[in-house]
């Protein structure tokens, strides 16, 4: 029976792991293979879900590379909580504490996650490990779990675990010893966390209410009433012709003049986030050998509803300088000979720029952005050139992070090299933080 489910690609991004938990659901009992095993539920307070957890860890990261590759792209999926026809559901374990307790019986050289998503009305547990690769070490039990004894070698059957025949020894060697020209570099965050996105809409807001009052109370002097007609004494001051606009007149100036500053500001105040260090992803590779890799291309994929990278409109207010705002209404009161010189005043309540009109710079960023299937978002960097032991720091990312603060952003990371054989595939979390943002601050 086939998958019910594409299996052509990792699923990785929540959305993905809910079509995989309901893909069980509607599975058939014998559907179990090398890459996907499932309980109905687990008690993951009991030593038992903890030894069935290793067991599967172990097994899934013994597997033959070629033989893995064609599902998921060799990653492997333990479901906790779901099975053929039936949603159990499983009550969920603080991921830190879950890591330390099986860490124990299967080491820290395998690269795997615990993931939680909701199907069904329950929680479902998702293990997910990464595919094996070409000189992969054996991958041995480093903790007695009954019936096994400490240095066991488990390996992955169809729907079973059980400990390595001499053939299937034989294989795990020649896993061992395949080791190719494989690509050896490394892709790590500069910074550990990331800010969320601020409401820009109520950025605009903020400053249209806060400028709105201040230009409201600017006067120069005490205002007449509204209704005090205009003499022709009242109208000379030291000279100069007086203000003829009634204080209703002036506060429609006002008003029009916020109308017009508030899209002016929006794309400010875009333009000053993309350039906000805190909520850039910044990443470096490291070539960790003595060989020279030539053009090392890095991709990150992101879930786009957890953030979305700069792109179309918003590249565009990110390389074009914001116009300068108009010159504000002259303070009620004002003469009219006095005009000019309060319109060229210096006012620290708002934004000002050098320019008059819209200044084009020339993209600073090496970076793309796209978006592919699933609502998955491709952030790929420029080819870089990288010799021996050698560091180097990609061109900061502004993203937009929707996802809520104290939580965790996922990036799938992809390497590949011109002179290498290969993908190297891993994951970095950024944790979320709250936005410091201030589009005022200088």
């Amino acid at each position: 029976m086939t998958f019910p489910v594409d299996v052509s690609r990792p699923f990785r991004y929540p959305s993905e792991l809910k079509r995989l938990a309901e893909a069980v659901r509607d599975a058939g009992d014998y559907d179990e293979t090398r890459w996907i095993e499932w309980k109905s539920t687990l008690d993951l307070q009991t030593q038992g879900a903890i030894h069935h957890i290793a067991r599967q860890i172990l097994g899934f990261a013994n597997r033959d590379p070629q033989i893995a590759a064609p599902w998921a792209g060799g990653c492997a999926y333990l479901l906790i909580g779901v099975s053929p026809g039936q949603y159990d559901g499983v009550t969920l374990m603080d991921p830190e504490r879950l890591v330390s307790q099986i860490q124990p019986y299967v080491g820290a050289d395998i690269a795997w996650t615990p993931e939680s998503v909701q199907a069904g009305g329950v929680d479902v547990l998702v293990v997910i490990v990464e595919p094996p690769r070409p000189g992969d070490q054996i991958h041995v039990l480093r903790k007695d779990l009954a019936p096994y004894r400490k240095g066991a070698i488990l390996i992955r059957r169809p729907g079973q675990v059980a400990q390595a025949d001499d053939v299937e020894m034989a294989m795990l060697q020649r896993r061992l010893l395949s080791r190719a020209e494989q690509i050896a570099v490394s892709v790590d965050p500069v910074r550990p966390s990331i800010e969320v996105q601020p409401d820009f809409s109520n950025l605009v807001d903020n400053w249209s209410e806060r400028e709105r009052a201040h230009r409201v109370a600017a006067r120069l002097d005490r205002p007449k009433k509204d209704a005090q007609p205009v003499t022709i004494s009242g109208l000379f001051s030291a000279g100069s012709l007086g203000d003829p606009r009634s204080l209703s007149q002036y506060t429609n100036e006002v008003d029009k003049y916020i109308a017009e500053c508030r899209e002016l500001q929006f794309r400010s105040i875009v333009h000053r986030f993309a350039r906000h260090r805190p909520a850039k992803m910044a990443l470096r590779i490291t070539n960790s050998c003595e060989r020279n890799f030539s053009q090392v291309r890095v991709t990150v994929e992101v879930d786009g509803s957890d953030a979305m990278g700069f792109a179309g409109d918003l590249l565009e207010l990110m390389d074009i300088e914001p116009p300068r705002l108009p010159s504000p209404p002259a303070p009620f009161g004002t003469p009219m000979a006095g005009r000019g010189a309060f319109d060229s005043l210096i006012d620290p309540t708002r934004l000002s720029y050098n320019f008059v009109q819209p200044k084009v710079y020339w993209p600073t960023h090496d970076w793309d952005v796209r978006a592919i299937d699933g609502g998955i978002q491709r952030i790929e960097f420029s080819p870089q050139d990288l010799r021996p032991y050698e560091t180097i720091e990609l061109t900061p990312v502004p993203l937009l992070v929707r996802a809520e603060p104290g939580k965790t952003l996922s990036l799938d990371v992809g390497i590949t090299a011109t002179n290498a054989d290969g993908k190297l595939d891993s994951r970095i979390t950024l944790s979320i933080s709250d936005s410091t943002f201030s589009p005022w601050a200088d």
